[in-house]
């Protein structure tokens, strides 16, 4: 091998692994970008379960409510019938 065959294919080489290099770097930047995607992604999961969260935590206090309710009724049934079990 000549020395310019030497040259040119050490050029080839380097050329080649020059472009080896720069797509491995593009790909950590692609590898970057998906990973602020999966944070984005989390971040809207989050707000999400936050927001389950608050509906079942209300749905919790309507219950309650509602089960006062009930109670209120149910006591002012009994006092309505201790008034019609007095008439006999």
């Amino acid at each position: 091998m000549t020395p310019d065959e030497r040259r040119a294919n050490l050029r080839t080489i380097l050329d080649q692994h020059n472009e080896a290099v720069r797509a491995f770097h593009a790909s950590g930047d692609a590898y970057d970008l998906a990973a602020v995607g999966i944070n984005d992604a989390m971040a809207g999961l989050r707000d999400v379960m936050t927001g389950f969260e608050h509906t079942i935590r209300a749905m919790q206090e309507a219950n309650h409510a509602q089960r006062q309710a009930l109670d209120a009724i149910i006591a002012a049934n009994s006092a309505a019938l201790t008034l019609f079990s007095d008439e006999a």
